[in-house]
């Protein structure tokens, strides 16, 4: 159930936010939202560099790699979102 309700609030929230960009209050809104949306940038790099400076040593032809922990688990599902990877389940 909850795959089919996704998409729909993906449509929701596009629909809303293009109708929003139509009103007075969008000049306002937005001064409001870029705070968050830098926030979010600024996460997911940090989160990224800090993936990439842990297993900057890892050797997969001498069996040397770091543990891997929530950070680089997030960072691998959401670069296997967005490239269309499917996860292995």
């Amino acid at each position: 159930m909850t795959r089919r309700l996704w998409p729909l609030a993906y449509v929701v929230v596009l629909i809303a936010s293009l109708a929003l960009g139509a009103t007075p209050y969008a000049k306002r809104v937005d001064f409001l939202l870029w705070p968050l949306r830098f926030a979010l940038l600024g996460g997911f790099s940090i989160l990224l560099l800090r993936s990439r400076w842990r297993h900057r040593f890892d050797s997969p032809s001498k069996g040397i790699h770091a543990e891997k922990d929530w950070a680089d688990d997030f960072v691998h599902s959401w670069s296997s979102w967005f490239y269309g990877r499917s996860e292995p389940k």
